[in-house]
């Protein structure tokens, strides 16, 4: 699904990114471009940021 229309970026390209290192919307916005137009897709981007985070946090409680 496209999350980006200026950027033309689908979710998986956006997650993709948030993987690699891109945490932080500022970022996303530098390393993709995603979000740095008309800023339509941000609350999107913030989602998923904070999808990716709250997995991450799970992910080490249920190493322990």
């Amino acid at each position: 699904m496209i999350v980006c229309l200026c950027e033309a970026m689908n979710d998986r390209a956006i997650r993709e990114a948030i993987r690699d290192g891109s945490e932080t919307l500022r970022e996303l916005r530098r390393n993709t471009g995603a979000g740095s137009q008309c800023g339509s897709c941000t609350h999107d981007l913030k989602k998923m940021i904070a999808e990716w985070q709250e997995d991450r946090v799970a992910e080490r409680l249920a190493a322990k």
